[in-house]
């Protein structure tokens, strides 16, 4: 359960999801089950199991909720690593109303890159895991790709499933901000630390960040916003999202000792560019 543990200092799992979390890992009942009728209709008091229905019901409230915990997670991670980054504001295709959730620039002379986040419900075997966030990858392909490119901006697609596993792009998007992090520690705090010894504590850094943000995404999809907000935690995002970093630290204070809270566009370079080969080097 390291993903559970270890990005606790970069969010705050509410108790009340803990036993909802551990339910659909151990495959038992959830023990805070929503009762009543969901948002599409649906009545939950039936005796049914409705723990797939809860997962990928897109008409409920928590749908959108649990998917906006891992965008939140992936912002903020993008701001850590000083990269120019939006959710609010992101461009959307030219011919429809079509629009990803975070927009952010690796290099001011290539194009700015948009993701999507899509996470797909899966079990515990590797070829189903595989097979769904293969699925959600490709189905996010097919919806943004080409308008994105027509409009001038990489599209990349963040996919991931309800067992925390991550689409090979989601992991090489997370490996190129971390390395990005690495480089604006070294360069406000030189370490003694081998280079490749900081990327890798950003990386698994990252990993935690986004793990924890997709268990909190699943259980807030299992127990529903209802519930959630009966018991007094906040109804949508827990996380710090950029605008709240903006609005609580001075983010371009560049004699912060905290690096999670410095970010800009100084630090750019084409080895951070999202196309160019990761082992390039520094």
């Amino acid at each position: 359960m390291l993903f559970f543990t270890a990005g606790v200092n970069h969010s705050r799992f509410p108790k009340a999801l803990t036993g909802v979390l551990f339910a659909y890992l151990l495959g038992v009942r959830n023990p805070r089950a929503p009762t009543g009728e969901c948002d599409c209709g649906r009545r939950r008091d039936d005796g049914a199991d409705h723990t797939t229905h809860n997962l990928n019901c897109s008409q409920s409230a928590a749908f959108k909720a649990g998917h906006d915990c891992i965008v939140d997670a992936l912002a903020r991670s993008a701001v850590t690593a000083g990269l120019p980054c939006t959710t609010k504001n992101v461009p959307p295709h030219k011919t429809s109303d079509k629009v990803g959730d975070v927009h952010f620039r690796l290099s001011n002379e290539w194009e700015s890159e948009i993701v999507d986040v899509t996470m797909t419900v899966s079990t515990f075997h590797p070829d189903n895991a595989k097979a769904a966030r293969t699925k959600g990858h490709e189905d996010k392909l097919r919806k943004h790709k080409l308008a994105y490119a027509a409009a001038g901006h990489t599209f990349v697609p963040f996919a991931v499933t309800t067992t925390c596993t991550m689409h090979d792009e989601a992991v090489r998007c997370l490996a190129i901000i971390a390395r990005r992090k690495a480089q604006i520690q070294v360069a406000i705090q030189p370490s003694h630390l081998p280079f490749s010894m900081v990327v890798g504590r950003a990386t698994t850094s990252l990993h935690a960040v986004i793990g924890t943000s997709i268990a909190k995404g699943v259980a807030m999809r299992l127990m529903g916003l209802d519930t959630i907000r009966h018991l007094g935690n906040p109804p949508t995002r827990g996380w710090f999202t950029q605008e709240d970093l903006l609005d609580r630290q001075g983010w371009m204070d560049s004699g912060s000792d905290d690096d999670d809270h410095v970010a800009g566009s100084s630090f750019t370079g084409d080895s951070n560019v999202y196309n160019f080969a990761l082992g390039a080097g520094r």
